[in-house]
């Protein structure tokens, strides 16, 4: 068995269809104020809900972030979310006590803490990478927490759930959270079926490649302007006003993108085109995929919802077959395909 990525978000769409926030506060904002990687990151603070991405129930999760911190809210007891997963039967956090600890608390209850000195979390204004893995389990359940790949804090033989049904970071309790400001960035939640062991979750980053040009294929429906043009992310996702539109199946529209400089000591786990999009009846599908001209490498065709939402796949090689590399990534095209009935 191995993890699945489930879910992961940069923030780099500058939209918040790209994360599920779960009760529409408002103490949130997307900013491009010290991202750890790319043009965005998110501001999360306050008595605020947590931000993260709800899926359908899994026995194991491993999730990982990049925080930088400034404090909390107010002084004294309170229980600012570092992250944290729902099951069917409740809560289990990573917390952060601002009178002087992190901790697990399991289903309402604090089951085990540690000097909020551990791993350096206090440093405030400085990003950390903050992990979180578990299995769900009524009776034999554990769950691990990590700062910059170092174990802080583990719980084992604990009723932690049987279904996870969604994965979240920046949520609060007693009305506090951390104070502003506080970035989070580069997002992920892993999925397993119960098998995987207690390791430090990967510390990854995001860079983000955005559409710079028509690449070969252009047979979708610019609303203005060039094929590239009404997807450029050169701001917010403004719905109907710029967009490309299909309206048979297998018509296909593919874009040059922006190149990316690999940092030293890391390499390209895997490219993942992502767009936001929309049907317009009851039936049209999507396929979201890579081409290098010469080989094409598409999803199977996507569902989607009459409103606007982030769709997205992940590819581990290019579309010939082989490993990533910086030149060939930068040189590989987003390649969309319609799909389903019309």
């Amino acid at each position: 068995m191995a993890w699945t990525r489930e879910y992961q978000c940069g923030f780099e769409h500058n939209s918040s269809l790209e994360y599920t926030h779960y009760d529409g506060g408002s103490f949130y904002s997307l900013t491009t104020s010290d991202p750890k990687t790319g043009t965005y990151c998110i501001d999360i603070n306050g008595s605020d809900g947590a931000v993260g991405h709800q899926f359908s129930g899994v026995t194991q999760i491993r999730m990982g972030l990049w925080m930088s911190h400034d404090g909390p809210v107010i002084a004294g007891v309170s229980e600012p979310i570092i992250l944290g997963y729902e099951t069917t039967t409740g809560s289990n956090i990573f917390f952060w006590d601002s009178a002087g600890t992190l901790g697990l608390r399991i289903n309402g209850v604090i089951v085990t803490t540690v000097a909020d000195t551990t791993g350096g979390f206090t440093t405030e204004n400085l990003y950390r990478h903050y992990g979180l893995v578990a299995y769900a389990n009524a009776s034999t359940g554990w769950m691990s927490a990590y700062i910059d790949g170092n174990q802080v804090l583990t719980a084992t033989g604990q009723n932690t759930g049987t279904s996870i049904t969604w994965g979240h970071f920046g949520w609060y309790r007693a009305s506090s959270g951390f104070g502003p400001p506080t970035r989070w960035d580069d997002f992920y939640i892993d999925t397993a079926s119960g098998s995987e062991a207690d390791e430090a979750p990967p510390e990854l980053r995001f860079d983000f490649r955005t559409v710079d040009g028509d690449g070969a294929h252009s047979a979708w429906t610019p609303s203005a302007g060039s094929n590239y043009q009404n997807v450029d992310d050169a701001g917010a996702h403004d719905g109907d006003t710029t967009y490309n539109s299909a309206a048979s199946a297998s018509l296909q529209d593919s874009y040059t993108t922006t190149g990316v400089t690999v940092p030293a000591n890391y390499k390209i786990d895997a490219e993942i085109p992502s767009v936001i999009a929309r049907r317009v009846t009851g039936t049209e599908e999507i396929k979201i995929g890579l081409t290098d001209d010469s080989n094409d490498d598409l999803s199977a065709a996507k569902s989607m919802s009459t409103s606007y939402a982030l769709y997205q796949e992940r590819f581990t090689t290019q579309p010939d077959g082989t490993d990533w590399n910086e030149t060939d990534g930068d040189a590989t095209d987003v390649l969309i395909e319609s799909a389903g009935t019309y």
